[in-house]
């Protein structure tokens, strides 16, 4: 048949809608309705025809030319298109430039089921499979079913020729790689799995997973097709097969003896479970002893580290008690040493109290003579000579010492008075000891502190008037006093001198 069918179709008939009516389909060849009975029509293309392509559909234009086939792809969804050589741009070297691109032409339009709920049915029916423990074999049946893509129309193309691109051509030639490679791997499953063949069919999933990508494989390689899943429905075994008794004898017999195996591994196992339970017992022993006594060490140096931390605690409030009475002491002293210093500025005021206290007495003491004594002499109403004599004498010495006083007091008044304490006696310090405050001191006790070395250059004080705590040494008033420090005394035994 020529480039265009002039004789059967000419411009201005009735237009065709290139689609695919079916659901269930691998690949599908477009042919026109009404068919003439010479198939004249079989490939003709009339004007102004529209293309319907479905989600999941490719629609491939073939046209055959003596420089090689050409081919153009319409993936859907596409919906009334237009076939002209303005959205086929491969056509219009295929229609004569002579009909103006709208001439009818020769094309096979094929239809691909690209998405992925292809799917190709499967029933294997008496294949043997055998016994990997009896070495017996038993006629089984395997059902199933492949779900599958195809990724790429144009490899699928080259694998499949034109005369082989129909639906059922494609599954049988699919069904034969899956029978071949299934018949293989449950045949032999019982050795691959180590399990007998009465296991079969509960462990369908792990001869899936045996077949499964070995078939992909193939299925890509073979034919550009992408597997999407194996499903092994059922795998049946001819339980009236004469070998199936003897493999359940069989397997009686070998299950026996893997009891009575089962049974000595499981004493063995308990045995050395038992072992280890000793040894760990053992071990949990020594570490428990271990750690008693690590625990007793570590409470022995918690109870002399509290020891030690108690008798240093002592050995600050000894020091704390010392410095507080030798301070105490120092005190006193400081006290007893100023009162005293306040009764000699006024000794002679207190000299003539005292005498004054005498002159006072005698002069009672010379009013009861004269009361009692000079009364009588001799006792009979008459004057006492020798009363009067002590009387007299008394009195001079009353006299005379009334004398002396006034002269003493006349001195003292006219001497000045005692010297008024230096402003410093009146300062008053503060001392840290072990971090505890202590005082105040007058500039005398700190002296005394300072020769004595319980007040050092780093030792710290405060006074009124000071920003804040400062080393001894840095204050200017107590500076002097340091350095008033007389040096450590020599020793007590001097060396004897060398004989001469």
């Amino acid at each position: 048949m020529g480039l265009f069918s002039n004789n059967k179709i000419k411009k201005g008939a009735v237009a065709d809608v290139i689609q695919c009516d079916l659901r269930d389909y691998i690949v599908w060849k477009w042919a026109p309705d009404s068919e003439d009975s010479g198939g004249l029509r079989a490939n003709a293309i009339r004007y102004g025809s529209t293309l319907n392509v479905r989600a999941g559909e490719t629609a491939a234009f073939f046209y055959n030319q003596s420089d090689g086939r050409m081919v153009e792809y319409v993936k859907g969804p596409v919906m009334n298109m237009k076939v002209e050589t303005a959205n086929l741009p491969v056509l219009s070297s295929i229609i004569g430039a002579g009909y103006g691109g709208g001439s009818p032409f020769n094309a096979s339009v094929y239809f691909i089921n690209t998405s992925a709920s292809n799917q190709v049915p499967f029933f294997i029916d008496n294949f043997d499979v055998l016994d990997c423990f009896t070495e017996f074999t038993l006629p089984a049946t395997l059902k199933g079913k492949v779900m599958f893509r195809i990724p790429d129309c144009e490899r699928f193309f080259e694998v499949f020729s034109m005369n082989d691109m129909d639906s059922f051509e494609v599954k049988d030639r699919i069904k034969e790689d899956i029978f071949e490679l299934l018949k293989s791997k449950v045949g032999t499953a019982s050795s691959a799995l180590n399990i007998p063949v009465t296991q079969l069919r509960a462990n369908a999933d792990k001869i899936k997973r045996l077949a499964f990508d070995e078939l992909k494989d193939i299925f890509y390689e073979k034919y550009a097709i992408e597997l999407l899943n194996l499903n092994i429905e059922s795998i049946n075994i001819d339980t009236e097969h004469e070998n199936y008794g003897l493999i359940k004898a069989r397997m009686s017999e070998i299950g026996a003896k893997a009891l009575d195996i089962a049974k000595a591994e499981r004493f063995r196992e308990a045995e050395i479970a038992n072992a280890q339970s000793t040894r760990a017992a053992d071990e949990a022993w020594t570490t428990t002893a271990a750690s008693t006594r690590n625990r007793t060490l570590a409470e022995n140096e918690i109870v002399a580290a509290r020891l030690e931390r108690e008798k240093m605690m002592r050995m600050n409030d000894i020091t704390l008690d010392n410095l507080e009475d030798t301070l105490r002491r120092q005190r006193e002293e400081s006290q007893r040493a100023s009162r005293l210093s306040t009764e000699t500025g006024h000794l002679a005021a207190h000299q003539v109290d005292v005498q004054g206290a005498v002159a006072h007495r005698a002069a009672e003491s010379l009013g009861e003579l004269g009361a009692s004594g000079g009364a009588s002499m001799g006792g009979d109403g008459g004057m006492n000579v020798a009363g009067m004599m002590t009387g007299m004498m008394m009195g001079s010495a009353v006299g005379q010492n009334m004398a002396n006083m006034m002269g003493n007091m006349t001195q003292n008044i006219a001497q000045p008075g005692p010297p008024v304490p230096p402003p410093g006696a009146t300062v008053q310090f503060f001392v840290a000891v072990n971090g505890q405050q202590a005082g105040p001191y007058n500039m005398i006790q700190m002296t005394n502190m300072i020769t004595a070395g319980q007040v050092t250059r780093q030792t710290y004080v405060w006074k009124q008037g000071m920003a804040g705590w400062d080393f001894a040494g840095n204050v200017p008033e107590l500076a002097q006093a340091f350095g008033m420090t007389p040096p450590p005394l020599p020793p007590q035994n001097p060396p004897v001198p060398p004989a001469i």
